[in-house]
């Protein structure tokens, strides 16, 4: 609608007769006869609930309220200050056959004014706004070969030309736009573009996620790290574990000495009388058998050698 959001006095309403007077109008005329209206305030209407009665969307409401002001509101009589109960589409054929219309504005005067804004610095190829280059010859003489900060006025709904201005410098410098291909787009367009332009492709992504892993599998396999389930003679067979353990027929095998603190078989947890710890075997010394007892220096009992075996 044009209007601007500020602070005011609340319960008075000519504070701000402009805005008040145009959502008064549209809530007691349009408004309050849709289904989902939830009133002037929060809780005004008990015991109804807005959100399971609303069935329009946005744009449908925005199609009524534009009806309405096209249809209904133009051509109803008006109160205001010089209106004297005349309708306002009388009132603008009145202002126009008597003062005439105006000329539209320029386009650089709707970027100035209306466009959108965006800052920039000046390199040897132009300037870019929301990633687009603008380029031209006033503007790379205006920089001179070095970097300046610079402000750009772009319509979003007609890319082909900006303008730019920047500080201590008057003048107002019209630049083009350097990519043709986005000429005729929109500002939304335009990104939808660029976006589209570096997505990845669904189909090209799979070719190449699909040749990826064939590379890594055949590096897996030639390394010999992963050898392949399905070849037969990668298999742990009997016949194999056979001949392995065959290879092994003629090598003499003797099972490790046990080295540490026990007792006599019976008297592990017998705790009536003395020390019960016994030194079976030292360190690279031969097997001792559970026999006679023959004390030590050191106080433990060492026991006699028995005949070794072989596995």
């Amino acid at each position: 609608m044009g209007t601007v959001v500020e602070l005011g006095r609340a319960y008075h309403a000519t504070d701000k007769p402009y805005v008040e007077r145009a959502f008064g109008t549209m809530q007691w005329q349009v408004l309050n006869f849709l289904p989902g209206y939830t009133g002037s305030r929060p809780g005004e209407l008990e015991g109804y609930e807005p959100k399971k009665s609303a069935k329009l969307t946005r744009d449908q409401l925005y199609g009524i309220i534009t009806r309405f002001l096209v249809d209904d509101y133009s051509h109803s009589e008006h109160r205001g200050t010089g209106m004297f109960n005349a309708t306002p589409w009388e009132k603008l054929e009145e202002a126009v056959s008597t003062y005439g219309g105006i000329d539209a504005p320029s386009q650089m005067r709707r970027c100035l004014h209306l466009g959108v804004k965006t800052q920039a610095s000046t390199t040897s190829e132009g300037v870019l706004a929301f990633n687009l280059p603008f380029n031209s010859t006033e503007l790379q003489r205006y920089a001179g070969g070095t970097s300046k900060r610079v402000t750009i006025h772009m319509d979003p709904d007609d890319l082909r030309k900006a303008f730019v201005t920047a500080e201590k410098h008057d003048k107002v410098i019209e630049v083009d736009l350097r990519m043709t291909a986005l000429q005729d787009l929109t500002l939304e367009e335009a990104i939808e573009v660029m976006e589209a332009a570096c997505r990845r492709d669904p189909k090209a992504q799979e070719l190449h996620d699909r040749h990826l892993h064939e590379v890594r599998k055949r590096f897996a396999q030639e390394s010999g790290f992963f050898p392949d389930s399905r070849d037969p003679s990668n298999y742990q067979t009997m016949d194999k574990l056979r001949r392995r353990a065959d290879r092994l027929a003629q090598v003499e095998m003797r099972p490790t000495g046990i080295a540490g603190p026990t007792a006599p078989p019976g008297q592990v947890t017998d705790r009536s009388s003395g020390n019960h710890v016994f030194k079976v075997k030292k360190s690279g010394a031969p097997d001792q058998g559970i026999g006679d007892k023959k004390p030590s220096k050191s106080g433990l009992a060492s026991f006699k050698p028995i005949k070794e075996s072989k596995l």
